[in-house]
């Protein structure tokens, strides 16, 4: 038996929501395909075999450790995210995975339940079982994420047609997640604390609502963002003309050091691909800028994508 899944690459936090909020787009995609094998073994370009630091292989081994299930199996990964530019490359695996194994074992598991075991995954790239990259790249759009009683993933829906452009810089860092998480302040103030959440609102309520001035707003941080900016200097400069040339907002794309720009029908879009490659090349480095579009959620390939 043979089954394949493929889940599209994420966005995580859009500025203020850490740990929160996260998109699917269609720029880049993982395909998983598990098939029947003597024994549990992990093939694939450039990824680790040991499944204890493999993101898929994590989440797999937990999903059939829960549910007793047979270890007789090979789990083969394409990759088709780029690892280490926050574009949730290693939740998109992660998410394929899990996919691949409910249709290949037929378990029936329902949205959250997927999650849950994504996430879990997550923790041989990162230290900690986030699930916003992964909730995006199952469920889909616009995801924002709730853990009181138990984790939930609820699919916000966007009113607007926006697209995005992505910088993304040729700068790899190894354990860039772990270490950007690392980075993190351990508290911050309730004036702090009262902004963000006013942020978040937002943002949440500018892509309900079609006001591209709410989102501006809510994609706007200064608790993660700071922490992290010795990771991506040119990102304040980036943003800057960006938002001169009337993109509806921008934030670093999850850890980095991607920057995510939302654009919509008065968004100049030649003028920043222009200052895009010039501002990296102001900083000395390559770097592409790429567009997408809001993608569907993880699929197994012959049945109908999610939308």
């Amino acid at each position: 038996m043979k089954v394949t899944a493929s889940a599209p690459c994420s966005s995580a936090n859009l500025g203020s929501g850490f740990d929160n909020l996260a998109i699917a787009l269609d720029a880049f995609h993982d395909r998983i395909t598990v098939v029947d094998h003597d024994g549990f073994s992990i093939i694939g370009d450039g990824v680790p075999s040991d499944p204890e630091r493999n993101t898929a292989g994590l989440a797999a081994l937990k999903l059939i450790d829960d549910f007793d299930l047979s270890r007789d199996l090979e789990i083969r990964i394409e990759k088709g995210v780029p690892k280490g530019l926050g574009l949730g490359s290693s939740g998109a695996s992660a998410a394929a995975a899990v996919k691949a194994l409910d249709e290949y074992f037929d378990l029936g598991l329902s949205q959250d339940e997927m999650i849950s075991y994504a996430m879990i995954g997550e923790i041989a790239s990162s230290g900690s079982p986030h699930p916003d990259n992964v909730s995006a790249s199952i469920s889909g759009g616009l995801v924002l994420v709730t853990r009181d009683g138990g984790l939930r993933a609820s699919k916000i829906n966007i009113s607007g047609d926006y697209r995005f452009l992505i910088a993304i810089p040729d700068v790899i860092t190894e354990n860039k997640t772990r270490a950007a998480r690392q980075m993190l302040p351990p508290s911050i103030s309730l004036e702090s604390y009262s902004r963000s959440i006013g942020r978040v609102a937002s943002l949440i309520a500018g892509f309900m609502s079609g006001n591209r001035d709410l989102i501006r707003a809510g994609m706007n941080d200064d608790v993660v963002e700071p922490s992290r900016i010795s990771l991506f200097p040119y990102y304040h400069k980036m943003k800057r003309m960006a938002l001169a040339n009337e993109a509806v907002g921008v934030a670093v794309s999850g850890a980095g050091p991607s920057i995510l720009m939302v654009c919509d029908d008065m968004t100049e879009v030649s003028p920043i691909i222009e200052g895009t490659h010039a501002i990296f090349a102001e900083y000395g480095i390559s770097g592409r800028i790429i567009e997408a579009k809001v993608s569907g959620g993880a699929y197994v390939e012959g049945s109908p994508v999610s939308d």
